[in-house]
């Protein structure tokens, strides 16, 4: 067997470990928009549409894991949008400031969307920051 002393110690050593992760875990929160609007180019009900999401975002997207998860109410039916159907803007003050390169994955310079049923998420590209 282990010397108690030994036990001890590690003992020790793990509720420090334990402690210094609880304590000195911070949680990740983004602030909230500020507005968000889309402006669609077609207003008939069961007719094919493209969408310009302009999001007012007040602290930005400088991080590869930023995500925007859109939950569209249950009258829309995204099930012909494609990402080309899709123009994505964001900024601080008018929501226009930037415009987003769109592919189904992200990479350098380009968010990847991800569409699945009611729900259009956007991430980040890997170089932002």
């Amino acid at each position: 067997m282990f010397p108690l002393s030994l036990m001890c110690r590690f003992s020790s050593i793990c509720l420090l470990f334990f402690m210094a992760n609880v304590l000195f875990a911070l949680p990740v929160a983004a602030a909230p928009l500020t507005s968000a609007s889309d402006v669609v180019s077609r207003q008939q009900i069961s007719t094919g549409s493209n969408h310009e999401l302009r999001l007012i975002t007040p602290t930005g997207v400088n991080a590869p894991t930023d995500t925007i998860v859109l939950t569209f109410a249950s009258s829309f039916d995204l099930a012909g949008l494609a990402i080309g159907d899709i123009d994505f803007f964001h900024g601080s003050t008018t929501g226009l400031e930037t415009e987003e390169t769109l592919a189904s994955a992200s990479g350098n310079g380009a968010w990847a969307v991800a569409i699945s049923g009611k729900v259009i998420t956007f991430t980040a590209p890997s170089d932002a920051g």
